[in-house]
């Protein structure tokens, strides 16, 4: 497992999902963490599987390299769609993104 995954999801259509995640040192510490570079589902698939599939795969680099998965929610009106797939494949809301008006 190299310092950048990628994780694909293909349906009879072809690619159905994306999720690339990469090696990050905190910027206040040496802390090292996974975060996700860009998380994509179909509109034709999601409330599905999809979802959920492509964050266990990367849970398990996650675990495989022992340092925490962090997959940003940055569009609110997904943030409450997203929850359920969230919740689903083990993960919890770790804080939130703001923005100027």
């Amino acid at each position: 497992i190299e310092d950048n995954d990628l994780f694909i999801a293909e349906g009879n259509e072809g690619l159905v999902g994306l999720l690339g995640i990469e090696d990050n040192t905190l910027r206040y510490s040496d802390y090292n963490v996974l975060v996700d570079s860009y998380f994509y589902v179909d509109p034709s698939h999601r409330g599905g599987t999809v979802g959920v599939r492509l964050m266990k795969a990367a849970t398990l680099a996650a675990e495989y390299r022992k340092i925490p998965l962090y997959i940003r929610v940055s569009n609110p009106d997904r943030a409450k769609k997203r929850g359920r797939t969230d919740e689903i494949a083990g993960y919890f809301p770790a804080g939130y993104i703001v923005r100027l008006r």
